[in-house]
């Protein structure tokens, strides 16, 4: 294992109204990957935004956007045109891990 989870650092503002916004922000789009499955598709072998996209019933750029986000944020890795979930954070994120964090995230609406 290669050691802790390691989130990217985000700038303070210096106004606490925009970091309690963008933290919230941050907030809702891993509930939303959470809600659509998309740690334990990719950690199942599902790894390109097209066919992330078909399994979720949703477009293509929506999902690769929020990948993307999630790729920034150090809770995807991507390489070879795909995504993949780093062994730490599968430990979490992925629903087949018995230490699964997700199991209250609000359902998806499709």
């Amino acid at each position: 294992m290669r050691g802790p989870i390691r989130f990217v650092p985000r700038a303070r503002s210096g106004h606490a109204e925009l970091d309690a916004l963008a933290a919230d922000h941050r907030r809702s789009l891993v509930l939303r990957a959470l809600a659509l499955d998309l740690f334990t598709m990719i950690a199942a072998g599902t790894r390109t935004a097209a066919a992330l996209a078909r399994r979720c019933g949703t477009s293509e750029l929506s999902v690769g956007s929020l990948c993307d986000y999630l790729v920034l944020a150090g809770l995807l890795s991507r390489s070879g045109g795909g995504y993949a979930v780093p062994v730490e954070a599968a430990h979490l994120l992925d629903r087949r891990s018995p230490a699964f964090v997700g199991r209250d995230a609000p359902p998806s609406h499709r």
